[in-house]
């Protein structure tokens, strides 16, 4: 990964219009990362870091495109993919 995990959750910040107030690492691998970003204004996002953000991004358009439940792209920009955090209810769909 580039870019300092700081740097990157900055920037994560500034997409999201909100400052972020805490990490809450979910997985990593020696590639890439998954964490929850809780913002200030208690809203909740999840930030994948890692290669190919832009073409993970894509495929995850052409499947909601096609009906596919998937969590909404919030923002995208080098290694980093944002998402939208769903609730954890056990279920897919």
């Amino acid at each position: 990964m580039g870019r300092s995990v700081k740097s990157i959750f900055v920037r994560a910040g500034y997409l999201l219009r909100a400052r972020v107030d805490c990490v809450t690492q979910i997985s990593s691998e020696s590639l890439s990362s998954v964490s929850r970003l809780t913002l200030a204004d208690d809203r909740s996002a999840i930030a994948k870091i890692g290669p190919l953000a832009a073409g993970k991004a894509h495929m995850l358009e052409a499947m909601r495109g096609r009906g596919v439940p998937t969590p909404a792209i919030l923002g995208v920009e080098g290694e980093l993919l944002i998402l939208e955090d769903l609730p954890a209810t056990g279920r897919l769909a």
